[in-house]
């Protein structure tokens, strides 16, 4: 299992499943009060607001010192300038408000931790998400009773993602225990019409507490 930190310098409210594989390091002054063990760690998510500089500042140390071992992502709730951090991470994405961040920080990450159908790793991860990738993502959710409705609602959001010549997409679709292998090929197939050419990787994951409920988060690059 991957080992994974999450670290927030904003003070944005985080809702992720705890496991042990993973750990949130919060808002700190400075640099050396992160405390970060490089050594046991294979992914890290940072949160920030590149619109301050001593976030930026430390944002940029801890790209520096992860020595490009790391899987790297940031969540930017201010300007998304990926040439800020050169080659030096593998995605950054522009956040509008808390909700996002929380949305798209677990599609990511609940996709790494947690077992499903269909599972991917951080390799996986790596083939779409590479230096320095600008992504989009939308998030919809639904009912399994209602499939075709959640398909629609998810086209249309669908329709407002980025779309690259050589693009790459990644699915993260969670459902209840009911979720069908006839409605996860509805869910990317749709993805697979609006990115006709894209590269695709989905995964997924069972969660008991969706029940009959389904979660799909696209992310596009």
């Amino acid at each position: 299992m991957k080992k994974i930190k999450i670290i927030n310098l904003e003070k944005t409210p985080l809702d992720v499943v705890e496991n042990e594989n993973l750990e949130i390091i919060g808002t700190k002054d400075n640099y050396e009060n992160l405390r970060i063990d490089f050594q046991n760690t294979d992914a890290i998510f940072i949160i920030l607001d590149t619109y301050l500089e001593n976030e930026r500042n430390i944002a940029l140390k801890v790209i520096e010192d992860a020595k490009r071992n790391n899987f790297i992502g940031i969540f930017d709730i201010g300007n998304g300038d990926a040439e800020l951090f050169d080659s030096k991470i593998n995605f950054i994405t522009n956040c509008e408000t808390a909700e996002e961040v929380k949305i798209g920080l677990n599609g990511i990450v609940s996709s790494l931790i947690n077992e499903g159908l269909v599972n991917i790793d951080l390799d996986d991860l790596k083939v779409l998400f590479e230096k320095t990738s600008k992504v989009s993502f939308v998030s919809e959710v639904g009912e399994l009773k209602d499939i075709e409705t959640f398909l629609e609602n998810l086209k249309s959001k669908l329709e407002t993602l980025q779309k690259n010549k050589d693009g790459r997409v990644f699915i993260n679709i969670t459902g209840g225990p009911e979720i069908s292998l006839h409605q996860i090929r509805d869910i990317v197939e749709v993805v697979s019409n609006i990115f006709e050419k894209a590269t695709i990787i989905w995964c997924c994951l069972l969660n008991p507490e969706y029940e009959e409920s389904i979660k799909v988060t696209v992310y596009s690059m």
